[in-house]
């Protein structure tokens, strides 16, 4: 009896351990919603190396425009049905609390990968992308939500910390009124595009650890890193306490 108290045991403790993380995946609405007699169907982009079944649940919300009540529930759903390039879903009448539209997003529970530890899977899960300041996709959430090679991270942080600079300079040769003195966090006191212009890569990880710990006010756009990151210093380098989940 003791022998099969602990292989029961045992193997409970080894599917644990194996047993795949559910994490919050982001997908957006790709064209406007049809609304017909029973409610609302909606069509999704399918995820790369995500598994997505038949009648899998999840909630519609919008993406933040300028105040905290964009990012509103708009209803709840189920996957209805699953086609070679989208999947799609529906979310009953009695269960639209706002009309869904192009651009919100889905969110879903899927297995995670546990590989992915790093603050860009947790990016990409919530559909935030990063942008040069000429507009060249430096991050993009689609391609980057499945195993990727671990050293996309430092190529990735000098990417952003290469235009954060570049843009510090340009902005420094036309003597920009937006120009200002950084008051409090890491860069208190400096000029804003000096401190730009020495920004390292480990500042650039801050400030995407602050994006995760609050990603429904980034979730669902495509951002310059410079105007977003140069937001985050004059608004004193705000932090994240603990670790990355």
């Amino acid at each position: 009896m003791k022998v099969l108290i602990f292989i029961i045991t045992f193997c409970t403790v080894l599917f644990s351990a194996y047993a795949q993380e559910k994490v919050m995946m982001a997908l957006a609405v790709n064209a406007d919603p049809e609304h017909i007699s029973s409610g609302w169907l909606l069509h999704i982009d399918k995820a790369n190396g995500v598994q997505m079944t038949y009648h899998q649940p999840f909630v519609c919300k919008g993406i933040y425009q300028s105040e905290d009540d964009d990012t509103a529930t708009k209803g709840n759903g189920f996957i209805s049905a699953m086609h070679d390039d989208c999947i799609e879903c529906f979310i009953n009448e009695d269960q639209v609390k706002l009309a869904p539209k192009a651009g919100d997003l889905c969110y879903f529970m899927v297995e995670g990968l546990s590989s992915r530890t790093d603050v860009f899977y947790k990016l990409a899960r919530f559909a935030i992308s990063f942008l040069s300041v000429t507009d060249t996709v430096l991050f993009d959430a689609k391609d980057n939500r499945g195993e990727w090679d671990t050293g996309n991270i430092s190529r990735l942080l000098q990417a952003f910390t290469n235009d954060i600079h570049f843009t510090a300079g340009e902005m420094l040769k036309q003597n920009d009124s937006q120009q200002q003195i950084i008051e409090g966090g890491d860069f208190s006191g400096k000029p804003l595009f000096t401190a730009m212009q020495q920004v390292k890569a480990n500042d650039i990880l801050n400030f995407l650890k602050y994006v995760w710990a609050r990603p429904a006010k980034y979730a669902g756009h495509n951002w310059k890193i410079s105007e977003v990151f140069a937001t985050w210093m004059v608004s004193g380098t705000p932090a994240m306490t603990g670790e990355i989940n």
